[in-house]
């Protein structure tokens, strides 16, 4: 059977994912612990900004804040699914993570009000 270079590439990818599925969850997870606890110390909110043009047109991309972050739990659930909901500590730590970094957000943005 003939496959097309879109199927290639996902199975290549999904072959990749299985294989490597729990170190790129646990690096993603450092590096998403490295952004939640430096944002206890300071204010800057990370964010991820990406930008393009062509002939065609423009785009532009901005992930910030409490979105970042379930972002990241979002692909560590991907990658190593069904742990999540297999392990409820897993989910628990990947839900309490977001709900951390929204509250902080919500906090500056009383103190900011006040």
């Amino acid at each position: 059977m003939i496959q097309t270079p879109a199927a290639q590439a996902l199975e290549l990818a999904a072959q990749f994912i299985n294989q490597f599925a729990a170190p790129i969850a646990i690096a993603v997870g450092l590096y998403w612990a490295w952004i939640l606890y430096r944002r206890t110390i300071d204010d800057t909110d990370p964010s991820v900004r990406k930008f393009g043009s062509s002939a065609l047109g423009s785009w532009s991309v901005l992930v910030s804040g409490a979105y970042a972050s379930a972002l990241l739990a979002a692909f560590i659930a991907f990658v190593t699914w069904p742990a999540p909901m297999e392990t409820p500590i897993l989910a628990a730590l990947l839900l309490g993570g977001v709900a951390f970094h929204a509250a902080m957000e919500k906090r500056e943005d009383m103190e900011a009000a006040s």
